[in-house]
């Protein structure tokens, strides 16, 4: 994990950063907004509401915006499809919200830094080079390729249920499931990915 932070951050902080990643397989997921009445003074206030209206947030004592949903069962898109046209939904879903999710993690980056003491040129270069923006923008070019890729399956089989874009999708969100720690995650049945 230090590998992916800013150098010189806290242990306790790496894991608290990290909470203002984007998880790419949990999109589209919606943020909710929890004030926390420790608010330490009026500009952090202000620059996480601000960060709201621009699509951004706060992290730690500050205005929080963050996706609760994200790590449940419910939110796990993938296993919500049962037909091709849910799965096309989901992908256009996914890419046009590509610069709205990135602002907002960038925007709770940002301000988390800035309390922790960072300056504004050690942030801009953070997440420009940074390992897990890095990594958070690498995976969510790989996943958009890879339902480009079973879109394409579906595209030259026109088959759904049984054909080789449905068993890929199957396929790919089980080990996705498996691979995650959050246990509030369960792997779908692939009932789940047939039209209903």
């Amino acid at each position: 994990m230090k590998a992916l932070t800013p150098e010189g951050l806290r242990p306790k902080d790496q894991h608290r950063l990290f909470e203002t990643g984007i998880n790419v397989v949990g999109l589209p997921g919606m943020y909710s907004v929890r004030m926390d009445t420790r608010a330490a003074d009026m500009e952090d206030l202000q620059a996480g509401l601000a960060g709201l209206i621009r699509g951004g947030s706060s992290k730690g004592s500050h205005p929080d915006l963050s996706d609760s949903l994200w790590r449940t069962q419910s939110r796990h898109q993938l296993g919500k499809i049962r037909s091709y046209e849910d799965f096309h939904k989901l992908q256009t879903d996914i890419g046009e919200l590509e610069e709205s999710v990135f602002d907002q993690q960038d925007n709770q980056v940002r301000l988390f830094l800035r309390r922790k003491g960072y300056s504004s040129r050690e942030i801009d270069t953070y997440l420009e080079q940074g390992g897990m923006p890095t990594l958070i923008r690498a995976t969510y070019r790989n996943y958009m390729s890879f339902l480009e890729t079973i879109s394409r399956s579906y595209m030259e089989d026109r088959v759904w249920n049984e054909g080789r874009a449905f068993w890929m999708l199957d396929h790919h969100a089980k080990k996705l499931l498996a691979t995650t720690p959050a246990k509030s995650w369960a792997t779908p049945s692939m009932s789940m990915f047939k039209a209903g």
